[in-house]
């Protein structure tokens, strides 16, 4: 399952693969569910055989559900479905056990100021101040760089890179709390009212960072598909 940007038709972007009236080349934006190496791909274009009777055109955001085809000179997938259809197969696939977790996390997307989908490039240690008196229960705050892969439809356009400052602590205060290193992939739902507790760090927070410190903030790679009906109700991804 991915959102893609469909920037040819009758293309295609791997030698194997001759155009056709039903192949298209599209970027992908979003990863919400597949295999570990799919996310390798995010933000190169990728060729798409599309299903009987389907059609797009160039610009156009779509939701695709598709299966590996041909990994040669590049990547090719066939769609099983495209859009509305796509968004409605995965939303059916999960809906016959919606868990407490992702109901709490579908209000959550509601409320956050910004939704992306990315990979931790750089995670660094934030300096403390010196008049700040170290506890057990110290946060050990560090900001975690985060690559932008793709974003909900909003209307700000979607950043290169966000900082996302996180307790890497693992006291009992900061256990459930997300922690972050290079490499990981997922999707951060950012902006929000933070906790009292949280307020002396978020006053010092410089403008272009959030603080991540609830569980339902941080959605590994593996579990974005349940992102599925959101993006369908919510419209195309940036």
């Amino acid at each position: 399952m991915f959102v893609g940007t469909v920037l040819q038709t009758a293309s295609s972007s791997v030698a194997e693969v001759e155009p056709a009236a039903d192949t298209v080349v599209a970027r992908v934006d979003q990863v919400l569910s597949g295999a570990p190496a799919f996310f390798d791909h995010l933000g190169e274009p990728v060729t798409v055989a599309l299903p009987d009777g389907v059609e797009v055109a160039e610009g156009d955001v779509h939701v695709f559900q598709a299966i590996a085809w041909i990994f040669g000179t590049g990547l090719a997938v066939r769609a099983v479905a495209v859009g509305e259809e796509a968004a409605s197969a995965a939303a059916a696939a999960s809906a016959d056990g919606v868990s407490d977790g992702e109901e709490r996390l579908r209000r959550r997307m509601g409320s956050a100021d910004r939704v992306v989908a990315g990979v931790v490039r750089q995670v660094s240690h934030v300096p403390t101040a010196e008049d700040h008196p170290i506890t057990e229960h110290d946060p050990r705050w560090q900001d975690a760089v985060v690559e932008v892969h793709g974003q909900l439809a909003q209307d700000a356009e979607a950043p290169s890179e966000v900082t996302v400052r996180f307790a890497a602590s693992r006291d009992v205060s900061w256990r459930d709390a997300p922690k972050f290193s290079v490499g990981e992939r997922g999707v951060w739902l950012l902006g929000a009212p933070q906790p009292s507790a949280l307020m002396a760090v978020a006053d010092e927070l410089p403008a272009d960072h959030y603080v991540v410190v609830n569980p339902d903030d941080f959605s590994p790679a593996g579990d974005a598909a349940t992102l599925m009906a959101e993006i369908g109700e919510g419209g195309d991804a940036k």
